[in-house]
């Protein structure tokens, strides 16, 4: 790359002032009280500063006195790393003018921690700012070095920074994987290079009020590649914008969006659009810029998206459907959290001619529970197809469930208004699926119902004759018809349409027929109906509509059923189910809730049956054996049912009480069921329903996380196992090579469940068992567990705290154990086998061993006490062992026995 091309591109270096250098320097996580400093306090009026300021500016510049806060302040427990970090930082703001003392305090508190550092670990001090003198030293680097960096090496080291970007840039960045063609990393080389071309770019950015300068430059000219995805372009639009102005555009990337604009025509630029390349294995490319076919010098407008939704459109075109259309500019971008929005069964609900809701129906169900982007996406070309983003994957769904309707009347009486009957494949299909052009005729849509159906009928024109016609809608032409006697196999009758009028065949009518079994087809130039009449039974039947069911004729005068063909009165015949005289009962309600009532319930003997409650209230969709109902008066009843009403669907479970345990406790057993939630009502010898409130069906439960996950072979340690639906488990069962299932005691809310570690002891010290969760007869895994060996301690040594207080150091051999405090108990013996119980603080960890600090307080003769302590009692779990208190390390042994052996050595030789 040429040097020159560098400089005059790299634009402005964005160098912080000093005050908010400053602050993200010394608050690096911008707590809610950087704004305190963003105030010049110079400025102030000298009046502000009050007796008290000026009393606790003259403290702090006493140095004996800062000195001895902080190290009072650093013995203190509860002053956490946290907090001496902002402690040291908020004094560095306070010392900044007076460089000079603020370097001598650290003189002093520098040497103080070399001296408390010589007896541990000496190299590990200045590694972690966990001290407020180790941080006071960062920022008083950083506030000498802050000149250095902004005079001498900023603007070279942004070069290079830049440099190094500005050469990536210009060659193809894989925006999946980020490999690119220029990288100093061979492991993020791009090994494989597409043809790639540079496209200067004519960019107009919009004004907004975020960016109102009247200085900034608004049209820029932008070199991009032509495989560069519109993503990626948006990028060096925006570097391009900061490298020219020295300042952000003041909108985020997923906030811009790109048009192009070619004369007085906009086209708007998207990484996924319909114009968007399928490939074979249904992963869809992602648009770039040669995508579009943008060529040298085109005008590119950065915009701001706005989600707006503007107007709401209703169109009746058609009686039986009603069609709302939500109008807005951008509505992709109006996106609500996905951690409030859970769609759990995406619905279609269909409007009756009267605007009431029939039954819903579910169209496709997400068995787990996904967060899901509110909106459904219709497919650009195939309006059967809608698109749903769950997760991390998004999902291709039909927009009916047509082919579940196996007949005619009943394809059309769900009132589908994407379902119809297509009369040549004889099933109900979406439109585009039954044909196009003239074949669109052989499909019947729902407007008129059940009605439209072809349907073969026997009429009664005459005394004479009966006529095998087919009513429907459907064109008439060039129709024809036969009826067939099966026994036999003879015509009995066939025809042909004429003028455009259906085919019709007429049968004389005799006083009997020995025709038992009929077969009557009609045949059209692209379908066919056929059906088969068996009248073997006529005469047996005596009530109206069992008689005409099977396709026999109903004499009304005479109250008989005969066959269709013999002889009966045209006015006393009847062939239609409709006619017959039946008392008809009260159709339940379709859609809507259970009609509950109330709590209490009286049988005909006077008996009040109650209901308190239904426990548990959430179930899996596995459904559940042992449902507890509660209440009153329940060996009362001779017949205990349970009703479920959901939302999703019309139907009702109805189950059998499984045990009545007593007068105020039953046992259901109820079945699997998709998620969502039910009415409950409890009936009583088949009498008014008693409402037992809401049960909720949740899908099966999921784990994210064990902690820890790694526990002592002897066991006993609290584990916790982190998800969702934790409330309906049964049970939680740690499963082992050796020793099988075991069942482990659990206390579970939703979102977690804690247990404690089982014992499993066994030659293979070393192992992982699986965490399963039981729910019903189905194991969840739940991840694995592992095992080490017991934790190994190597002493202890006691030390006073004054005269009442004691800190109890115990050292062990470094682990992988997450040790809590309420897993570890402490005993501390002394004397007379007297015991006290030191109170666990913390866990300090180096390259050789792990420290387990405990104290005791409120104690007398601290002293004494420390003297005579002789061992100390750890429990951790189901492990409880001794510790002996630490010995004199070998090496000082060492070092007092050599000056002795160099004496014997010197002196004591035998005399020659």
């Amino acid at each position: 790359m040429d040097k020159l091309d560098v400089v005059d591109s790299f634009g402005t270096i964005p160098f912080l002032d000093y005050k908010h250098f400053a602050l993200r320097t010394f608050f690096p996580e911008s707590g809610g009280f950087t704004h305190i400093f963003t105030e010049d306090m110079h400025n102030r009026d000298a009046n502000d500063k009050n007796e008290s300021l000026t009393a606790l500016d003259a403290l702090i510049c006493n140095k004996s006195f800062l000195v001895t806060v902080i190290h009072t302040l650093e013995k203190q427990k509860n002053f956490s790393v946290k907090d001496r970090c902002l402690f040291a930082s908020f004094l560095t703001i306070a010392l900044q003018t007076k460089l000079v003392y603020l370097t001598s305090i650290l003189e002093v508190l520098t040497r103080d921690l070399m001296e408390q550092s010589s007896n541990m670990q000496p190299k590990l001090m200045l590694r972690r700012t966990e001290s407020v003198v180790e941080k006071l030293l960062t920022n008083w680097m950083s506030v000498c070095l802050s000149g250095f960096l902004r005079e001498t090496v900023g603007e070279p080291f942004y070069l290079l920074v830049t440099t190094l970007n500005q050469k990536i840039n210009k060659g193809p960045v894989d925006v999946i994987t980020c490999k690119a063609l220029y990288t100093l990393n061979e492991d993020w080389l791009l090994w494989q290079v597409p043809e790639f071309s540079t496209v200067a770019l004519n960019v107009i950015f919009e004004k907004i009020p975020e960016n109102e300068s009247a200085d900034v430059c608004r049209n820029i000219s932008v070199n991009v590649l032509d495989c560069d995805t519109i993503g990626q372009a948006k990028e060096k639009i925006f570097q391009a914008f900061l490298s020219k102005n020295g300042s952000p555009y003041g909108l985020q990337l997923n906030e811009i969006g790109l048009e192009l604009q070619v004369g007085t025509r906009q086209k708007e630029l998207l990484d996924i659009d319909s114009s968007s390349v399928i490939l074979e294995d249904g992963i869809t490319k992602l648009n770039t810029i040669g995508h579009y076919e943008i060529s040298n010098g085109s005008t590119i407008k950065v915009f701001k998206k706005i989600a707006n939704f503007t107007s709401v459109e209703v169109s009746t075109e058609d009686p039986i459907e009603c069609r709302l259309k939500f109008i807005g500019d951008n509505l992709a971008q109006a996106v609500l959290p996905s951690e409030t929005l859970e769609v759990i069964l995406p619905e279609e609900v269909i409007l009756g001619e009267n605007l009431t809701s029939n039954c819903p129906e579910v169209i496709y169900e997400i068995k787990e529970e996904t967060p899901v982007f509110y909106k459904l996406v219709p497919h650009p070309l195939m309006d059967i197809y809608i698109y749903l983003t769950a997760g991390k994957e998004v999902r291709r769904i039909r927009v009916a469930n047509c082919s579940k309707h196996k007949s005619c009347s009943e394809c059309l009486a769900a009132a589908d208004p994407h379902c119809g009957w297509c009369l040549s494949l004889q099933r109900c299909t979406f439109q585009g699926t039954c044909g196009q052009g003239k074949k669109l005729e052989n499909w019947l849509d729902i407007s008129s119902g059940a009605k439209k159906c072809p349907k073969i009928q026997i009429i009664r024109n005459s005394r004479d004759k009966t006529t095998v016609t087919i009513a429907g809608s459907f064109s008439p032409a060039d129709s024809e018809c036969v009826v067939r006697n099966v026994d036999i196999g003879k015509v009995l009758c066939q025809g042909k349409s004429q003028q455009n009028r259906t085919c019709a065949c007429s049968i004389p009518t005799r006083p009997s027929y020995n025709v038992l079994v009929v077969n009557v087809t009609f045949s059209f130039p692209s379908w066919n109906l056929s059906e088969r009449f068996n009248f073997t039974n006529c005469a047996s039947l005596r009530e109206c509509l069992a008689c005409i069911g099977p396709g026999c004729a109903w004499c009304k005068r005479e109250r008989k059923c005969i066959h269709p063909f013999t002889s009966c009165d045209p006015s006393d015949y009847e062939r239609n189910q409709e006619l017959c005289q039946v008392e008809k009962s009260p159709k339940a309600s379709g859609g809507g809730r259970l009609k509950e009532n109330k709590n209490n319930r009286t049988n005909k003997g006077g008996q009040i049956f109650h209901i308190k409650a239904i426990e548990p209230q959430k179930i899996s969709t596995l459904g559940k054996r042992n449902v507890i109902v509660t209440g009153a008066n329940f060996t009362q009843a001779s017949n205990i049912t349970m009703i479920l009403k959901g939302t999703s669907t019309c139907d009702k479970d109805v189950i059998q009480v499984s045990h009545v345990l007593n007068d105020t406790h039953m046992k259901f057993s109820l079945p699997s069921s998709r998620k969502e939630m039910k009415d409950v009502c409890i009936q009583f010898d088949d009498r008014a329903c008693s409402s037992a409130g809401a049960l909720s069906y949740i899908a099966l439960p999921q784990c994210s996380l064990t902690v820890p996950g790694t526990t002592w072979i002897s066991g006993g340690q609290n584990i916790t196992v982190m998800g969702r639906n934790f409330d309906v488990i049964d049970n939680l069962i740690i499963s082992h090579e050796l020793k099988g299932n075991i069942n482990v005691s659990v206390y579970c809310m939703a979102t977690f469940c804690g247990f404690l570690a089982p014992n499993l002891k066994s030659p293979k010290v070393r192992t992982n068992v699986a965490v399963k969760l039981k729910v019903q007869d189905t194991y969840l895994d739940c991840g694995t567990l592992k095992y080490l060996e017991d934790p190994r301690f190597t002493g202890y040594r006691v030390e006073p705290e004054g005269d009442t207080e004691l800190e109890v150091k115990i050292q062990k051999e470094n682990d992988n154990f997450n040790i809590s405090k309420k897993d570890i108990e402490i005993t501390l013996f002394h004397g007379e086998n007297k015991q006290l119980n030191c109170s666990f603080e913390n866990i300090t960890r180096n390259q050789d061993l792990t420290t387990i600090l405990c104290k005791i307080k409120g104690i007398k003769n601290a002293n004494s006490i420390a003297a005579s302590s002789k061992k100390v009692r750890v429990k951790l779990g189901n492990l409880e062992l001794y510790v002996e208190q630490e010995s004199v390390p070998s090496t000082w042994y060492f070092l007092i026995v050599l000056p002795v052996l160099l004496a014997v050595v010197i002196f004591g030789k035998c005399p020659v």
